[in-house]
C-alpha cells in the first residue's frame, strides 16, 4: 500500500485533482456550522457600569483611583449570594423557574445516580434546597462582574434569552449591590440598641408612674404640703383652744377655792364641826387655818341671812365644780387630738419620704427614657444622613435592552465552519488520492 508524501506540493496537487471533494468538504462543514448556529438559542447580555468611590470620603475626587485590592473586594461583594438574592427579590422569584438543582445535579451527579441505581441515596436524605437558593445559583452562573483596568468602574453583566429580562436583572444587581454596600458601611445595631433601650425605659416609666399612683391612692396622698398645712392649722387652733380652756380651768379652780375659803370663814360653819367637815371635804386647803371661835350650841341657830348666803355659795360652788369637770374633760380631749395630729404629721413625714423616693425614681426613669429617645432620633437621623452621604457607589450607565445577541456569534461559527471545511476538504482530497494510488489496476 502506497501513501502520499505529506508535502505542500502533494497537498496542492491532491486538492487540484479532487477539487470537487475539497469544495464538498468545505460546503459540508460550513453547512454544519450554519445549522448549529441556527439551532442555538440566542442569548442576550446587558451590563451596568458602576463608579466605586472611597468609603471614607463624602465627595469623591475625580481621578482618585482606588487600589486593585479594594476593587477586587467590591467585585466579590457584587457577585456574592446576598446581592444575587436581593436582586431576585426585586425582580420576583417567578421570573426564574427552579431547575433540577440538587445533590445529584449536573453530569457527575447523574452518573452517580445512574451507578447508584436511581436518584435515591443522598438526595432523598438531604433537605430540599429553597427555591431562592436554586434561582440564585442559576443567576450566579449567568452574571459577570469585571473591573475596568486603571479606573474605579465596575461592570455587572447578565445573560438571558430574554433581552428585556437581561437588562432588568443587570440593573437589579447593580441596585442590590449599592444597597448591600451601604448596609455594610453603616454602624450595625446602633439605632436598634437605642430603640430597645428607649422601649425598656418607657416600660420602666409606666411601672414607676403606676407605683406612684397606687401609693397616692392607698395612702390618700394627693398634696402633702396642703395636708401638712391643714394639720398644722388644725393643731394651732387646738393648741389655742387648749390654752384658753386651761386658763378658764385655772380661773374656775381659783373661784372654787375662793368660795370654799369663804364658806370656811362663816362663823356658823367655823363653829360647827359638821359644816366645817363638809367644807373641808369639798376643799381641804380652805380649812388649813380655821378661824378661832367657840363651838355652836343647840340653841345657837344661824340667822336666815347666813343660811341664804351659805346656800347661794354652795349653789355657785356646785356650778363651778361642774364647769371645772367639763373643762378638764375638754382639755384632755384637746390634748389627745393634738397628740393624734402629731402622730399624723409624723406618719405624713414618713409617707412623704417614701412618696418623694417614688417620685425621684419616676423622674429618673423619665429622664432616662427621654435621653434615650432623643439619642434614638439623633442616631436615626445620623444613620440616614450617613446612608445618603455614603452612596459612594453610583450607577454611571444603567443597562439597556440589548439589540444584538451576545451568543451565538455568526462570524465565529462561520470561521469555525470554514476552518473545519478546509481540514475536511484536504482530508477528502488526500483520501481520494490515496485511494486512487492503491486502486487495483493502477501501476
Amino acid at each position: 500500500m502506497r501513501f502520499i508524501e505529506p508535502t505542500i506540493e502533494a497537498a496542492v496537487t491532491s486538492i487540484w485533482r479532487h477539487k470537487i471533494l475539497f469544495l464538498l468538504g468545505i460546503v459540508l462543514a460550513t453547512g454544519l456550522a450554519v445549522a448549529a448556529y441556527l439551532a442555538t438559542t440566542p442569548t442576550y447580555e446587558a451590563s451596568t457600569s458602576i463608579l466605586v468611590g472611597r468609603a471614607n470620603a463624602v465627595d469623591n475626587e475625580p481621578g482618585s483611583a482606588i487600589s486593585t485590592e479594594i476593587m477586587n473586594s467590591q467585585a466579590r461583594i457584587a457577585e456574592s449570594g446576598e446581592v444575587v438574592r436581593l436582586a431576585i427579590s426585586r425582580i420576583g422569584l417567578d421570573a426564574f423557574p427552579a431547575g433540577p438543582e440538587g445533590a445529584l445535579s449536573g453530569i457527575g451527579g447523574k452518573l452517580r445516580a445512574l451507578l447508584g441505581g436511581g436518584s435515591g441515596g443522598a438526595s432523598e436524605s438531604a433537605d430540599p434546597i429553597p427555591p431562592l437558593d436554586v434561582a440564585a445559583l442559576g443567576v450566579g452562573r449567568r452574571m459577570s462582574v469585571a473591573t475596568e483596568p486603571n479606573s474605579n468602574v465596575l461592570t455587572i453583566g447578565f445573560k438571558d434569552q430574554n433581552p428585556a429580562r437581561a437588562a432588568e436583572m443587570a440593573n437589579a444587581l447593580a441596585m442590590s449591590f449599592i444597597d448591600r454596600q451601604n448596609e455594610l458601611l453603616e454602624r450595625p445595631g446602633v439605632v436598634t440598641f437605642f430603640r430597645d433601650q428607649t422601649n425598656r425605659f418607657d416600660e420602666d416609666v409606666e411601672k414607676r408612674a403606676a407605683a406612684v399612683r397606687e401609693f397616692a391612692e392607698r395612702e390618700k396622698i394627693y398634696s402633702i404640703e396642703e395636708q401638712r398645712s391643714l394639720l398644722l392649722h388644725r393643731k394651732s387652733d387646738l393648741e389655742g383652744a387648749l390654752s384658753a380652756a386651761r386658763s378658764t380651768l385655772a380661773s374656775k379652780e381659783g373661784e372654787k377655792g375662793a368660795m370654799a375659803r369663804q364658806l370656811a370663814l362663816l362663823q356658823p360653819v367655823a363653829r360647827s364641826p359638821f359644816a366645817l367637815g363638809f367644807v373641808e371635804a369639798l376643799d381641804p386647803k380652805s380649812v388649813e387655818d380655821p378661824a378661832p371661835g367657840t363651838p355652836l350650841t343647840p340653841d345657837d341657830t344661824p340667822p336666815l341671812l347666813m343660811i341664804k348666803i351659805f346656800q347661794d355659795v354652795m349653789a355657785s360652788y356646785r356650778i363651778t365644780d361642774s364647769e371645772i369637770s367639763g373643762l378638764r374633760s375638754l382639755t384632755g380631749q384637746q390634748a389627745r387630738e393634738i397628740d393624734s395630729i402629731n402622730g399624723e404629721l409624723s406618719h405624713l413625714a414618713a409617707k412623704q419620704s417614701e412618696y418623694e423616693k417614688l417620685k425621684r425614681d419616676l423622674q429618673s426613669a423619665t429622664y432616662n427614657a427621654e435621653t434615650f429617645a432623643k439619642r434614638t432620633v439623633e442616631e436615626q437621623i445620623e444613620s440616614d444622613l450617613l446612608g445618603a452621604k455614603l452612596s459612594n457607589v453610583r450607577v454611571i450607565q444603567p443597562a439597556t435592552i440589548p439589540l444584538r445577541a451576545a451568543s451565538p456569534k455568526g462570524v465565529v461559527y462561520l470561521g469555525f465552519g470554514l476552518a473545519f471545511g478546509l481540514v475536511l476538504g484536504v482530508a477528502f482530497a488526500f483520501g481520494k488520492e490515496t485511494y486512487d494510488l492503491n486502486r487495483p489496476g493502477q501501476a
